[in-house]
């Protein structure tokens, strides 16, 4: 499905960038 797979990227996509704001450590665990 399009609409989840653009939905998911967009997730990801901005868990990244507040991840990098916050000087968090990104979960490569969540890309599995």
């Amino acid at each position: 499905n399009f609409v989840e797979t653009s939905d998911v990227w967009w997730f990801m996509n901005h868990y990244e960038s507040y991840c990098r704001e916050h000087g968090i450590p990104i979960n490569k665990q969540l890309y599995l």
